[in-house]
């Protein structure tokens, strides 16, 4: 007798889909306005959160983006740059120009309350703005704002030398033992 034999189903593997098509799937808020209106904010030097917010747009969309849309990736990288030295010029410029600001006391004392305004350039609040955004500039690009940082080893390692050194200081401590 003949056997018959099972067909086998082809099945055909489906492709994972491109984060482009995934994307168009979900709704995007995505439009070249919409990138280049975050690549100017970028490149003034202002806060993202703030962008995202006034936008109603998340974080994740932007990375999303990124990798959706290489050129935007491209010149997401080129804008955050930008604003670095954006950064940079703003603290040099907050170090140069005086804030006024009005510094009230009250003391109580004997006579009664008295209430004393003094105005001058608030300091303390420019010389922690300036602070604050060197700090993040180190961080976010240590090559270019960080502290340059040397590893160079000048002078000779001499490891002949060193290794008969070391056997002559154990056979002097070894010979000294033996006395």
């Amino acid at each position: 007798m003949a056997t018959k034999r099972k067909a086998k189903k082809r099945t055909t593997k489906k492709r994972e889909p491109t984060l482009r098509e995934l994307l168009a799937k979900r709704r995007t808020k995505y439009t070249p306005q919409l990138a280049a209106s975050l690549l100017e904010w970028l490149r003034q030097g202002y806060v993202m959160q703030q962008w995202l917010d006034d936008n109603d747009v998340c974080r994740t969309s932007i990375t999303n983006w990124r990798n959706a849309y290489p050129d935007f990736g491209e010149e997401f990288a080129r804008a955050k740059d930008e604003g670095h030295d954006a950064i940079a010029e703003r603290a040099r410029l907050t170090a140069a120009t005086p804030e006024l600001g009005v510094t009230h006391t009250v003391t109580d004392d004997e006579d009664g309350r008295s209430e004393k305004s003094v105005t001058a350039d608030m300091l303390g609040h420019r010389k922690l703005k300036i602070d604050t955004d060197l700090k993040l500039l180190a961080k976010w690009n240590p090559k270019k704002y960080g502290d340059r940082v040397d590893h160079k080893v000048e002078g000779k390692l001499d490891i002949e030398t060193m290794i008969i050194q070391a056997h002559k200081e154990l056979e002097e401590e070894r010979s000294g033992e033996a006395e």
